[in-house]
């Protein structure tokens, strides 16, 4: 074999290496991109409760904890983190715990779900908290001054859904549903710039 051939036959090794180490990233891409497609229903920002967050940039958020330590968002990096903000005494609110409660079960390995009670007392959430025998944290609000911070305008319930990135992706005002939370969830983890674990 000539140096010619012998150099051919090396850049079409590496040229089918190159490609085979592209190809399963492409995939994922495509997937991905598919994932986005594939939901033409979804709309990830209420347009008529705009969020005073901005989309798409690093987020920092801090919060007091119902009988627990702070609540620190770059601490949850690399995990979708879902703030849903409500009042007991909020009909909306209480409709959707159902649905929450069972998706967040179901993504314990890279999904975080925050509540954040609004203008109530601590006692009052506990007693809720007991009634939807809610595991997970709950941040309070008693003053309104976070909710004044992340909304232009009260309405209940509220999520904002962060990504893995601690980027703000979609925020909706109102009850949703079970499919609304998924499609979110892998909305937010497509389009990361830090890959979900």
């Amino acid at each position: 074999m000539g140096n010619r051939a012998f150099g051919r036959a090396i850049l079409t090794a590496l040229a089918l290496v190159l490609a085979l180490a592209v190809a399963p990233v492409n995939a994922q891409q495509k997937a991905d991109n598919s994932a986005l497609a594939d939901d033409p229903d979804f709309v990830a920002r209420d347009p008529k409760y705009p969020t005073t967050l901005k989309y798409d940039v690093p987020t920092e958020f801090k919060i007091r904890v119902l009988d627990g330590p702070d609540y620190q968002l770059t601490k949850h990096r690399g995990h979708v983190v879902f703030f849903n903000v409500f009042a007991t005494w909020c009909p909306p609110c209480n409709e959707e715990m159902p649905a929450l409660l069972g998706f967040e079960a179901a993504h314990t390995d890279d999904t975080d779900l925050v509540f954040i009670d609004v203008g109530e007392y601590d006692d009052t959430v506990r007693k809720f908290r007991k009634k939807y025998v809610i595991p997970y944290t709950i941040a309070m609000d008693p003053s309104q001054l976070y909710f004044g911070y992340i909304a232009k305008q009260e309405a209940f319930p509220m999520t904002f859904v962060f990504r893995p990135d601690g980027t703000l992706y979609a925020s909706w005002s109102g009850a949703v549903s079970r499919w609304w939370f998924e499609t979110a969830r892998r909305h937010a983890i497509a389009t990361a710039a830090t890959p979900a674990p």
